[in-house]
């Protein structure tokens, strides 16, 4: 996603202070997120790129960002739960469509009608959704678009989750459709972490066990990701044929999209090209 409002000094200071810093890592996401994906101690730094997508989409005005960040770092300063930074978002988002319609009362009800319909116009009307992936599969995309029932499933990752069902009944890979999503938190979360086959694996509660380290499939450190996958495979019976299969098309599949000058990406979708 090519932004300008993300190379202001101040934007790159907030989003890293929020990365790095430890006091930001008690933010924690909602249920939703948390009981479906893997998450780290991260959810702080996507709650601010939501905030800065947010303001590049409704304010698009470089004289207003520097004190609108200013202002977030209070909001996350401020709370530790995700609902009231959320809350405080949009406030902010309001307040600052205020400044920049140069409406003097925001409480009025000619004030808010203002400032909702400025705001669903932008966001609702005009905005996008996104999809979230590594940029190995940029070519793909720009070539055939996304492809909700052939993107995410390769023939190669097909063939594990067959060699697996042979084995023990179960598939490796859960899910084998893709999808936009209006939520910018979601689709920065999976470009991050892509490839998305790797939140589908560790989902599968094939891993839900205390002695697999799901953290290492993110690591790039093979050895240890063999090591992960040989121990599902032996705790659900595979035998050493098909387990050696199932470990070495992985592998392949993994260092194809995992190896270094791989980046993150996130597409933004136009509504209106859709519906």
């Amino acid at each position: 996603m090519n932004s300008n409002t993300f190379n202001y000094p101040s934007v790159r200071s907030f989003l890293k202070q929020l990365l790095l810093e430890d006091r930001y890592k008690k933010i924690t996401p909602p249920d939703y997120i948390k009981n479906k994906y893997y998450l780290d101690n991260k959810y702080a730094f996507y709650l601010g790129i939501d905030a800065i997508v947010k303001y590049e989409q409704i304010i698009e005005d470089s004289n207003l960002i520097d004190e609108y960040v200013n202002e977030l770092n209070k909001i996350f300063k401020k709370f530790s739960d995700y609902t009231h930074i959320k809350n405080g978002i949009n406030n902010l988002l309001s307040k600052t469509v205020s400044i920049k319609l140069e409406l003097n009362n925001i409480y009025t009800f000619s004030s808010r009608e203002k400032i909702l319909r400025y705001i669903y116009n932008k966001y609702i009307v005009n905005g996008y959704f996104y999809f979230g992936f590594s940029s190995n599969y940029s070519n793909e995309i720009k070539c055939i678009g996304i492809k909700s029932n052939t993107f995410f499933i390769d023939d190669r990752l097909k063939r594990i989750n067959d060699l697996f069902r042979h084995g023990c009944g179960k598939y490796l890979f859960l899910n084998d459709r893709t999808a936009i999503t209006d939520d910018v938190v979601i689709a920065t979360y999976f470009a991050l972490i892509s490839p998305y086959y790797l939140a589908d694996l560790i989902s599968n509660p094939v891993f839900n066990r205390k002695y697999i380290d799901k953290e290492s499939f993110y690591t790039h450190n093979l050895s240890r990701i063999k090591e992960q996958l040989v121990k599902v495979c032996n705790c659900e019976n595979i035998n050493e044929l098909d387990k050696k299969e199932v470990v070495k098309t992985f592998i392949d599949c993994y260092t194809l999209s995992c190896g270094r000058g791989i980046k993150p990406c996130v597409a933004k979708i136009s509504r209106a090209s859709i519906g």
